[in-house]
């Protein structure tokens, strides 16, 4: 079964990502799992969706908002690639729509919590596979209130080790409502969720940093 850090259920501005370089031949040959970013002062983590409306952006905009409460994450950007397409993981890899961060930045997928959200993380993580990176977590944005198919979790077991954790994302009813990300009350729930993340991606000497 997957691991689930946060079990509660809900809920994508974009900012500048470092230098990523598409496919070239034979690099998506024996990937290279990454096992977290570097240790130093300041850094980037990289929301990939794994499909068109993921929340993806509306995550981002709330993990910036978390490390700006740190000392230690000032420093910190948070970048959103392009949505990934519904297609063979392997022409994902090969493509130049995939572009990959340097293995020193953090990767989390973001992905809806219904069955097609699951199914699309499940290509998501395997493109990533192909081309040797790890994501630290899977974050799983809630769709709506109550529980989520079972189905979901059938299709999250799959990905195995290959990726990090999943953390639930709870759904926020104000976005529904049209409310801007920006504005929304992160509840203690969310933030549960969101500095779960960030527990995942944001090396412990700067989380040290943050709370001393």
């Amino acid at each position: 079964m997957r691991q689930v850090v946060q079990d509660r259920q809900g809920a994508g501005g974009a900012a500048a990502l470092p230098a990523m370089a598409p496919a070239t031949a034979g690099e998506h040959d024996g990937a290279r799992r990454v096992a977290g970013p570097a240790h130093r002062p300041g850094g980037q983590i990289v929301v990939v969706p794994a499909h068109g409306g993921a929340g993806a952006s509306t995550l981002a905009d709330w993990l910036r908002r978390e490390l700006n409460r740190m000392p230690a994450g000032q420093g910190w950007r948070v970048g959103v690639t392009a949505a990934l397409r519904d297609a063979d993981p392997a022409q994902i890899a090969a493509s130049a729509q995939l572009r990959v961060p340097p293995p020193a930045v953090p990767v989390i997928i973001a992905a809806r919590s219904n069955v097609q959200g699951a199914r699309r993380a499940v290509i998501a993580v395997t493109a990533l596979e192909h081309r040797g990176t790890m994501p630290v977590a899977i974050a799983l944005v809630a769709d709506g209130a109550g529980p989520e198919p079972r189905q979901v979790m059938q299709y999250l077991d799959l990905i195995g080790t290959r990726a990090g954790p999943v953390v639930r994302i709870p759904f926020v009813a104000a976005l529904r409502a049209g409310a801007p990300p920006g504005a929304v009350r992160i509840r203690r729930s969310l933030r549960v969720a969101v500095t779960g993340l960030l527990t995942l991606a944001v090396p412990e000497p700067a989380r040290a940093e943050a709370q001393s």
